[in-house]
């Protein structure tokens, strides 16, 4: 059976906030590691990073999640710069993914930054066809 009437979700501002739930979630996850999980999970979690090209530091880290909020609020209030801003957050964020070294993420985090991925893509389908 095909199904020929497919809705699309034609408001990225929708598609913009959950992403923003999402992220905000993702990045404030750390901070809840100590209640969440052993001692053992939090030595294996700590290593996120190890024999990066990239060490990234605390403001580099700050710098980013600034821009990526910023990126991802700008879609929610329609910016006239939000889509190239939005595109060239997600092309750094490859490129840092790339340098990044080794990544550890628990359960809980890799589905939420899975589900963030899915999420920024159907982003970046609407912004690329719109």
């Amino acid at each position: 059976m095909m199904i020929s009437n497919v809705r699309v979700i034609s408001d990225i501002r929708v598609l913009a906030l959950v992403s923003l739930a999402l992220f905000l979630i993702y990045n404030l996850l750390p901070f809840f590691w100590l209640y969440l999980y052993d001692y053992e999970i939090l030595n294996l979690l700590v290593r996120n990073g190890e024999s990066a090209i990239f060490e990234s530091t605390n403001i580099t880290s700050i710098f980013i999640l600034v821009i990526s909020v910023t990126s991802r609020v700008s879609l929610v209030v329609k910016t006239s710069w939000s889509r190239v801003m939005f595109i060239g957050v997600q092309v750094l964020s490859v490129f840092l993914l790339a340098v990044s070294g080794v990544s550890v993420a628990s359960p809980l985090a890799s589905c939420i930054g899975y589900t963030l991925v899915l999420v920024d893509g159907a982003i970046l389908f609407r912004l690329i066809t719109n």
